[in-house]
């Protein structure tokens, strides 16, 4: 789970101008009208980015998200382990405890975990955590196993053990916001509720369809990333770990993804966490002997293993248009080249608006050549990025309903440019331009460029801070 500093929600809450009005300013539509499809964002919920997706009448739209995230609200104040005034935090200091229902559920999930991944998942963590994760494990002496108290719900803590259930926890979270949603509205016809990545869906999908989900390459960061894997999660959960995962540091497997569908986002969590730090073959056989499950792992190698239920899970792309090309003249890039670029949100203060940004490339005659990336998915606005609009975005609805995104946060962001044009063919080495444009409501315009020549060579250039954009750094070499 990614975290932030005090994973407080009331002072995202406060942020985004929510707390107590409902999320009837926030909600906007996710793709055409028609499609009756509405979607939320927030950013710190759990140290995370919260996304709902809802499908249905704005009534009912409204009343769910406002449901989802009163129930996070709630258990943040449970099972959080990064604020101090959780009741987890206070059976962490305490010798024993009587909890609440939800408290005490999770505990007893991560050791019923525990017990199927054979220590895989494992939320105890002691004094001699920091000895684990440099592999000395075998100096280690074992922790002692909790009493757990059903009938009082009372939870006995060994002085050596501090738990930290955040491999599952992010997913009952999850699960409770879904089914709370549900509960508030009746009427709703589809639901997805996303924190930091991890996912469960319900009923219909925006497209009238099932969900579709996707996954990124292992490592992936590019904010316009293409899914490397296209998955039907129907009313499934989705979780995904990397070899960066806790619970992969403590095992010796180091496998670089590993991602698990199952009917409980609770489920997914704990399985994509422990698939992290297992061999796979004993990861595989646990998650096919679990009912409703399927997994896929890639290994460090780079090799790719699955559940035998997951080739038939997989969705393919869908069919680009046919486009007539025009072959370059001159040479291509290297193999393996791409034009990496990183831009900065500047943190403008907590109750100001995410701006929109685009990024785009021309050549040297100021011609487009792909559009990147635009972020801020209310069409109604886009155009406020006016020098993007008026020259290229007003002639290519297509293009900006494909690459529009939800607004992003504060901090650096990437985006990756493989050489490609708008119509996917490979562009030739020549001088080229990176544009990047922000704009923020009852703030500021910024446009900064980049000029570069894309040739046999590595290269790179920068451009300065201005007002709504921090300095960006564009890169042109061998990714990966």
């Amino acid at each position: 789970m990614t975290r932030d500093g005090n994973g407080r929600l009331a002072a995202l809450l406060a942020t985004v101008g929510l707390a107590g009005a409902g999320l009837a300013a926030a909600l906007a539509p996710a793709a055409q009208a028609e499609t009756r499809a509405w979607r939320f964002q927030a950013e710190g919920v759990m140290g995370s980015t919260l996304q709902v997706v809802a499908v249905g009448d704005p009534s009912s739209a409204r009343a769910a998200a406002d449901a989802a995230l009163a129930e996070i609200a709630r258990l943040d104040k449970v099972l959080s382990g990064w604020r101090a005034d959780s009741e987890l935090s206070a059976l962490n200091r305490a010798d024993r405890l009587a909890v609440s229902a939800e408290l005490f559920e999770t505990i007893a999930a991560c050791e019923r975990w525990r017990a199927v991944s054979g220590g895989a998942f494992d939320a105890r963590r002691g004094l001699d955590f920091e000895r684990l994760r440099t592999g000395a494990e075998a100096d280690v002496a074992p922790l002692p196993s909790p009493t757990l108290d059903a009938a009082t719900r009372t939870v006995v803590r060994p002085q050596a053990v501090r738990f930290e259930p955040d491999g599952l926890a992010k997913g009952q979270v999850i699960d409770a916001a879904l089914a709370a949603a549900r509960t508030a509205a009746p009427a709703l016809r589809g639901m997805l509720v996303e924190v930091g990545g991890d996912l469960r869906c319900w009923g219909e999908g925006p497209a009238g369809a099932g969900w579709i989900a996707g996954i990124a390459a292992p490592g992936e960061t590019a904010d316009n990333a293409a899914p490397a894997v296209l998955v039907r999660a129907g009313g499934r959960a989705l979780a995904v770990s990397g070899a960066e995962s806790q619970g992969a540091i403590l095992g010796d497997a180091g496998h670089l993804q590993a991602a698990v569908l199952a009917p409980a986002a609770a489920d997914a969590d704990a399985l994509a966490t422990a698939l992290s730090a297992m061999p796979v073959d004993a990861g595989l056989a646990m998650v096919e002997a679990l009912p409703g499950a399927e997994a896929r792992v890639v290994e460090a190698s780079g090799a790719v293993r699955a559940t035998s239920g997951w080739e038939s899970l997989t969705a393919a792309p869908a069919q680009a248009p046919v486009l007539q090309r025009v072959a370059a003249a001159a040479a291509g890039w290297p193999a393996r080249f791409a034009l990496t670029i990183q831009y900065e949100l500047p943190n403008q203060g907590s109750r100001a608006y995410a701006p929109y940004v685009a990024v785009w490339i021309t050549d040297e005659e100021g011609r487009l050549v792909r559009a990147l990336t635009m972020l801020g998915d209310d069409l109604d606005y886009v155009g406020e990025n006016y020098i993007w609009w008026r020259r290229y975005g007003r002639a290519r609805p297509q293009v900006v309903s494909a690459i529009a995104r939800p607004t992003r946060p504060p901090g650096r962001h990437t985006v990756v440019w493989d050489g490609k044009d708008d119509m996917g063919g490979a562009v030739a080495q020549g001088r080229y331009t990176v544009h990047i444009e922000a704009v923020r409501e009852n703030g500021g315009h910024s446009y900064q460029t980049i000029g570069l020549t894309l040739g046999a060579q590595p290269a790179q250039g920068a451009a300065a801070a201005d007002e709504e954009l921090g300095p960006a750094a564009v890169r042109y070499g061998p990714r990966g």
